[in-house]
């Protein structure tokens, strides 16, 4: 058997759900890939088409097999310089993975770009988690310091590599196959990433820190968990996003977004309440103290659970690019077990002071979805009497932080257009046509 590598697939190290939070909140902002890669530290890049992975994933397991589960630190930071950009990264304290990717690149040869590749200037491996990507030598090194001065090391254990694969060059990445270290056999998994800050509402999957080794027993779920969380919550990857704001409107979330719902439930988040504390006072959710809202804000929000798949929450995340993206436990209307959920809301360093009234046309889409989802007639008529605001009135107390410092627009984060990536993935089979990957 023989395959082509191609850009749509990797060998990484993926750190389990625990060690998330800190490294995807400073992805969000920053980092182009966050709505498509999972946190990763890339051994083999690209790798062979999809279709041979099952193979690659026993020779993956005959390369590997002496190898033990080994604890990985993220502490020191550094970039890398390109022609356009520059790349703020993490450097991880574990010798082992210099050795995992040896034996790797020695079981699949052709692939090995990350270790020698001279029209991208790498003459060796140099593992590293990406955190994000800045326009110019003086923006990363002052990124670097900004984040170095806060900065709490994350440690984990590695415990097996990940085959990962995605449909196309705009869709997240899935983790296909998970090799345990050790000589474990390896498991399909199928689970597509879901970009999140990591703070899981699932259950906890295990006591360890690493994925686990054997997949009996509910075992290929938890390693799932572990790996992607909320992505494997089920069979088919969708994901269940909560919508507070304008996108509880038909005509704004399938018209203008051009995203369509696998199905919708009207739904409660117990425990939050709506405020238009964004920038711009758009909507945001905030937690209430002791499950209690103030100021006459109902003690729930009201909204709408989207169930999208795995492409349209990547797209979804890459339009809700000043948010952050949070799990949370949504109940739908006429009871049964709570959802869990993705919604989006704003870092509390980006609020604005509550109390000021939302735009006019904003709050006209938030009114105009919760009728027409026919949701808590309370709810409705509290927004229904709400003040809003002309947009081209807005104030500077609009655009400044609770804290008084100015809010400036979060850039887009531009991922390339796709012509661009296929190009990329095109020059890439080229350049191997005539010179499969003997499997």
């Amino acid at each position: 058997m023989a395959a082509l590598k191609t850009y749509k697939a990797a060998v990484c190290v993926i750190p389990p759900r625990h060690a998330w939070s800190r490294i995807q909140d400073c992805r969000v902002f920053n980092d182009k890939s966050f709505s498509r890669w999972p946190p990763h530290i890339n051994l083999l890049y690209p790798f062979v088409e999809p279709a041979g992975f099952q193979q690659a994933a026993q020779l993956c397991r005959e390369a590997l097999q002496s190898v033990r589960t080994f604890q990985v630190t993220l502490a020191e930071l550094d970039f890398f310089e390109h022609d356009r950009s520059c790349t703020l990264w993490l450097r991880p304290d574990a010798q082992e993975l210099l050795e995992v990717q040896a034996a790797l690149a020695r079981a699949f040869p052709q692939c090995g770009d990350l270790s020698t590749n001279a029209g991208r200037r790498i003459q060796r491996f140099t593992p590293h988690l990406s955190l994000g990507q800045w326009r110019t030598r003086g923006d990363v090194v002052a990124a670097m310091q900004r984040h170095a001065a806060s900065w709490q090391p994350v440690t984990f254990q590695a415990a097996g590599v990940a085959l990962i694969s995605r449909h196309g060059f705009d869709d997240p990445f899935s983790v296909q196959w998970w090799v345990p270290f050790g000589g474990g056999e390896p498991v399909f998994l199928g689970a597509p990433y879901c970009a999140t800050a990591g703070d899981c509402c699932l259950p906890a999957a295990s006591s360890g820190g690493g994925a686990a080794a054997t997949a009996g027993a509910g075992g290929v779920a938890a390693i799932a968990q572990q790996l992607v969380g909320i992505g494997a919550a089920r069979p088919d990857g969708s994901v269940w996003n909560f919508a507070y704001g304008a996108n509880m409107c038909p005509r704004k979330l399938g018209g203008a977004r051009g995203l369509h719902p696998l199905e919708s439930l009207p739904a409660q988040l117990p425990g939050w309440r709506l405020s238009f504390t964004h920038r711009g006072a758009m909507g945001n959710l905030v937690r209430t103290a002791g499950g209690a809202a103030s100021g006459g804000a109902p003690e729930a929000v009201h909204g709408l659970l989207h169930r999208l798949s795995p492409a349209d929450f990547s797209r979804l995340a890459n339009m809700e690019h000043e948010y952050r993206p949070v799990e949370v436990e949504v109940q739908p209307y006429g009871g049964g077990p709570a959802v869990p959920a993705v919604a989006f809301a704003t870092p509390e360093g980006r609020c604005i002071a509550d109390g000021l009234p939302p735009p006019q046309r904003y709050l006209e889409l938030l009114q105009e979805g919760a009728r027409h989802w026919q949701l808590d007639p309370a709810y409705v008529q509290w927004l229904d009497g709400m003040q809003s605001v002309d947009s081209r009135q807005r104030g500077a107390a609009y655009y400044t932080s609770a804290a008084g410092s100015p809010l400036a627009a979060l850039p887009k984060i531009r991922t390339g257009s796709q012509q661009q990536r296929q190009r990329r993935g095109q020059q890439g089979r080229r350049g191997q046509q005539g010179r499969p990957i003997a499997l």
